[in-house]
């Protein structure tokens, strides 16, 4: 009688397993230093007032055909002597 053997076996399983490790610590690694920027800048405490200097309303047609309203807000601020738009 022959014996038959399973393809594949335990070391695919593996391979799998550490490539989805890897991916996690890579996407833990990204939030943690996403976390860290945002609080550098945070600390900076870097402040602006902004005016609105105009708004534009029109309608439009989405993708389903119905009418929608649509908002243009502009606004102008100064960020370290540096005028914005």
């Amino acid at each position: 009688m022959q014996e038959t053997r399973k393809k594949g076996g335990i070391l695919p399983v593996l391979y799998i397993c550490l490539i989805l490790w890897l991916c996690g610590l890579a996407l833990i690694g990204g939030a943690y230093k996403s976390k860290k920027e945002s609080e550098a800048i945070k600390s900076q405490d870097n402040r602006a007032t902004a005016y609105i200097t105009g708004v534009s309303e029109y309608e439009v047609y989405d993708e389903d055909g119905d009418l929608r309203d649509v908002r243009d807000i502009y606004i102008a601020y100064e960020l370290h002597g540096e005028a914005y738009k």
